[in-house]
């Protein structure tokens, strides 16, 4: 009470002029202090939403990070999967190798046998032709029938049949003789060429079948009948047979 006093006594010295600029002053004060306080209220809500933004950006970077770790761990898991794989294929692959390689090393070693048995062979079918080419010589001489020249070049060849593979077949009954060969093709040795032959009554040769076919066949069989050396015969077929797979 005391202390109010002394602006109770200042308040009634007051004139009325005074005290008119006294209230419009705190008019333009209670105004100044309202655009305060609305700039103030809008620069707290900026500042609330930029506060709101940062954190909805966070979250969406956080879900985003989320998302991109969870992918990582189902590719890690993926990844990891494909790397079992490969190492198990090239387990495989490495044993496949190692095979091939002993593979090789053996058709190697074939190989290095293969031209001292060709040498070999090569000398007995040439020995077993000249005895062969005697025998037909002998036969031509000779005015059997038909089936007597056969008969007689079958047995002429016999001591060579198999192991020089060169081999002499005729069907019961047949006029037909079929001669068979092998060690001709250097990529298979064991395939076996082959071609028949017919002698007519006349004593006249022809082919009756050749696998696989020779072109010059029809000019071999003109000298064939021309002089009856049917040795020199076989061994123009091999040699034609030979030219066909090279």
């Amino acid at each position: 009470h005391e202390l109010r006093a002394p602006f109770a006594r200042i308040a009634i010295a007051m004139a009325p002029a005074e005290k008119g600029f006294v209230d419009a002053s705190l008019e333009e004060l209670n105004e100044e202090l309202s655009s305060m306080r609305m700039q103030f209220d809008r620069w707290a809500e900026a500042r609330e939403q930029g506060v709101l933004d940062i954190k909805a950006n966070h979250d969406e970077k956080f879900q985003e990070v989320k998302g991109k770790l969870s992918k990582m761990k189902g590719d890690e898991k993926k990844y990891k999967k494909l790397g079992i794989e490969l190492m198990e294929r090239l387990e495989m692959e490495k044993a496949e190798e190692y095979r091939a390689q002993h593979e090789i090393h053996l058709l190697k070693q074939q190989e290095y046998a293969i031209p001292q048995r060709v040498e070999e062979l090569r000398t007995i079918i040439e020995r077993d032709l000249q005895v062969a080419n005697k025998a037909g010589e002998e036969m031509a001489k000779s005015s059997s029938t038909a089936y007597k020249k056969l008969e007689a070049l079958r047995h002429a060849v016999e001591v060579y049949r198999e192991r020089l593979g060169l081999a002499f077949e005729t069907a019961p009954g047949s006029e037909n003789l079929k001669v068979s060969m092998k060690y001709i093709d250097p990529q298979d040795p064991e395939k076996w060429f082959t071609f028949a032959v017919h002698v007519g009554s006349d004593g006249k040769y022809s082919i009756a079948n050749c696998e696989p076919w020779v072109g010059e066949v029809d000019a071999l069989l003109i000298e064939l009948n021309k002089t009856n050396n049917f040795c020199n015969f076989v061994r123009s077929m091999r040699r034609k047979f030979k030219e066909s797979v090279q």
